[in-house]
C-alpha cells in the first residue's frame, strides 16, 4: 500500500483550519470570562445601591429615619418630609427592580433585605401594592416580588 503525500496546499489548508479552531477556542474563553467580569459588576452595582440606601437613611441631613419615625407615630410630616419620604419610597422600589433585573440569582438572596425594607416602613407596602400594579413596573420584577418577597412578608 502507497501513502498518498501531502502537497503544499494541504498542508496550508490543515494549518488554517487548526489556526480557526484555535481562534474559536479562545474566543469562548474571552467570552466566558468576559461574562464572569460582567456578572461581578452587577452584584458591586447591587452591593452598592444597598449600601448607598443605607448610608443615606443613616446620614441624610434631616435624617429620613427621623421622618419614617415620625411617620409611624402617627406625627403630621411637613411637605418637605412627605416628599422625601415619598421619595425614598420610590427609590426603594426603583432599586429592587434594578437588582432583580439586573442579577436575578443575587436578588433572590437579597429577598429577606428587600422584605425587611419593606416591613420597616408599612406604607412602604402600600406603595408597592399601588405603583406597581398601576405604574407598568417590569412585570419579571413584579413576578420576582411575588415569588421571592412578598410571602416574607406574610409570615
Amino acid at each position: 500500500m502507497r501513502l498518498k503525500k501531502i502537497d503544499l496546499s494541504q498542508a496550508v489548508s490543515i494549518l488554517a483550519n487548526v489556526g480557526v479552531i484555535t481562534g474559536i477556542v479562545f474566543l469562548v474563553i474571552e467570552i466566558s470570562q468576559t461574562n464572569d467580569q460582567l456578572a461581578s459588576q452587577a452584584r458591586s452595582t447591587i452591593f452598592e445601591l444597598r449600601a448607598g440606601l443605607e448610608r443615606d437613611a443613616i446620614n441624610n441631613v434631616g435624617n429620613i429615619a427621623d421622618v419614617i419615625a415620625k411617620s409611624r407615630r402617627g406625627e403630621a410630616l411637613t411637605d418637605v418630609e412627605q416628599n422625601r419620604l415619598v421619595g425614598r419610597r420610590f427609590q426603594m422600589l426603583q432599586t429592587f427592580q434594578y437588582m432583580a433585573q439586573e442579577d436575578p440569582s443575587g436578588a433572590r438572596l437579597q429577598a429577606r433585605y428587600m422584605a425587611a425594607i419593606l416591613l420597616s416602613d408599612p406604607e412602604l407596602i402600600n406603595v408597592y401594592n399601588r405603583e406597581v400594579a398601576a405604574n407598568g413596573y417590569d412585570p419579571l420584577f413584579v413576578e420576582f416580588m411575588a415569588e421571592n418577597v412578598v410571602p416574607l412578608l406574610n409570615r
